[in-house]
């Protein structure tokens, strides 16, 4: 018994462009120095998150300190 194998039976996805025609670059750290934090997910209050945004580009390290502070070493 022979067994038949088609070859190109997938069908490759179409390319992604950008809005301005270009493929999309990679997301990567590659040449970033690493930020020394650990990932975490938190759970806050809308109010808490939206006081803070508020603030500006910078809310999140402003939260981290705040932490910081409440739990010294």
């Amino acid at each position: 018994m022979a067994i038949q194998i088609k070859q190109n039976a997938v069908k490759a996805a179409p390319e992604r462009k950008n809005p301005a025609g270009q493929p999309p670059k990679p997301k990567s750290r590659a040449g970033r120095k690493p930020s020394g934090k650990i990932v975490v997910s938190i759970r806050l209050d809308p109010e808490v998150v939206e006081r803070a945004r508020a603030t500006g580009p910078g809310w999140q390290a402003r939260i981290n300190d705040a932490l910081k502070a409440a739990f010294p070493a």
